[in-house]
């Protein structure tokens, strides 16, 4: 494809864009994500949720979408990546008290940690930036494959609409997702 942008150059601007956001702006595009989120019949069916704690300046906001989805009944586990393992586990969500912030900048669960991720219904991934047709750059350290050759469960990413290209240079291993839910629109059903 012509007038691809490299994945650097995405980066870069997507974390311009990010820094310019006041964190009054940041709630009510985090709460119009949500809101976008919890139409998608994906998220209403599913019963068990993987999902990331937002801790990263300017990313979409998950805490009150976590409350929220909890409150709804569903199980939510947070990624949990072992360093010396080099593996990925989930953690059971049982409310904040229960979780630590990470030097990585992650919050992860403290409770029922393992490596099982069969009963996983979806998986809402964090990404710096996404294509228009679902590619996602994610924030390079390729946590994420790990995890998905473990599970056949359904993938989102919650991204600002500043957030999503037309297309950008893809360099292999990228994770495709199958919807991108935005504060403006959702996309999904890109194969």
């Amino acid at each position: 494809m012509k007038d691809l942008i490299n994945q650097t150059e995405v980066k870069k601007i997507v974390s311009e864009r990010r820094a310019m956001l006041s964190k009054s702006d940041l709630q009510k595009k985090s709460l119009r994500v949500a809101k976008n989120l919890l139409e998608v019949d994906e998220v209403n069916y599913a019963q068990n949720i993987l999902l990331y704690a937002s801790n990263i300046s300017g990313e979409v906001d998950t805490k009150y979408l976590i409350d929220f989805l909890l409150g709804m009944g569903k199980s939510i586990s947070l990624p949990r990546f072992n360093k010396s393992q080099n593996k990925f586990f989930r953690g059971v969500f049982l409310g904040w008290e229960k979780t630590i912030a990470t030097e990585d900048d992650f919050i992860e669960s403290t409770v029922s940690v393992d490596d099982n991720f069969e009963d996983i219904d979806l998986i809402i991934l964090p990404s710096v930036a996404v294509s228009s047709i679902g590619e996602r750059i994610g924030y390079g350290d390729e946590f994420y494959f790990q995890l998905l050759s473990k599970t056949v469960a359904t993938k989102m990413t919650l991204a600002f609409e500043f957030q999503i290209f037309k297309n950008f240079e893809i360099l292999g291993n990228e994770i495709f997702v199958d919807k991108i839910i935005s504060d403006r629109r959702i996309l999904g059903n890109f194969r």
